[in-house]
């Protein structure tokens, strides 16, 4: 059996082809496998450096509504304690009013 050297190129060729296809095929697989690699890191940093910004954004939250509440209980003390204090007046301007009418009605006879 004798092999016709045309069809033997051909074949040759085919096989070269092939081969080569799939060195470019196994390369490129590769360097995407690489590149799904890096992107699961990348997305894993940035879940990472997401978490900790809202954790940070959380905790000034957690401040600022703190100090709101410290700062609506001063106040509330503030007005409990001027409440207090014009009762306080209101009572002493009473017993000044009743003195001076005993003064003035004295005064008057």
């Amino acid at each position: 059996m004798t092999i016709d050297p045309g069809i033997f190129c051909v074949v040759v060729s085919a096989v070269v082809s092939i081969v080569g296809s799939l060195i470019i095929v196994a390369v490129g697989y590769g360097a995407m496998s690489q590149k799904v690699e890096n992107m699961k890191e990348s997305r894993c940093k940035y879940e990472e450096d997401h978490a900790a910004k809202h954790e940070k954004d959380d905790e000034q939250t957690r401040e600022k509504f703190k100090e709101l509440y410290e700062s609506r209980n001063t106040t509330a003390l503030a007005v409990e304690r001027l409440g207090v204090l014009m009762e306080q007046v209101f009572k002493s301007l009473g017993e000044i009013n009743v003195k001076i009418d005993k003064i003035l009605s004295r005064g008057f006879e």
